[in-house]
């Protein structure tokens, strides 16, 4: 049995959450890119690292490029441990903390069930 969600599974999830934070995924306007970014000399950049996602925004001074590396943690599901009486509805924003740290942000964010 599967304990974790599938990657596709989770990036379903965040294409969703970028789309309706107004990313745009595809199309003429996309700004978003899956796995690498658009040039060659941005690719230089990362040194060898893949991004999950590479992130374009325009500010006053130019373009701004942002790499998400997404990843989950927990611990697999234990029947006589973990009882699930529903499902989860939504991701909110209620209580969300976002830290930097050594290795990059770390997310926190509430399940709305």
């Amino acid at each position: 049995m599967n304990t974790f969600p599938l990657e596709a599974d989770t990036r379903v999830l965040i294409d969703k959450s970028l789309e309706n934070l107004g990313w745009a995924l595809t199309g003429n306007n996309q700004n978003v890119f899956f796995e690498q970014p658009k040039t060659e000399d941005e690719k230089k950049l990362l040194g060898g690292k893949r991004p999950d996602y590479v992130l374009y925004a325009k500010d006053e001074h130019g373009e701004e490029i942002w790499f998400i590396r997404a990843s989950v943690s927990g611990e697999p599901i234990n029947s006589s441990k973990h009882h699930f009486e529903t499902e989860v509805k939504a991701v909110t924003y209620n209580k969300i903390r976002i830290e930097k740290t050594a290795s990059g942000f770390e997310t926190e964010v509430v399940l709305d069930l």
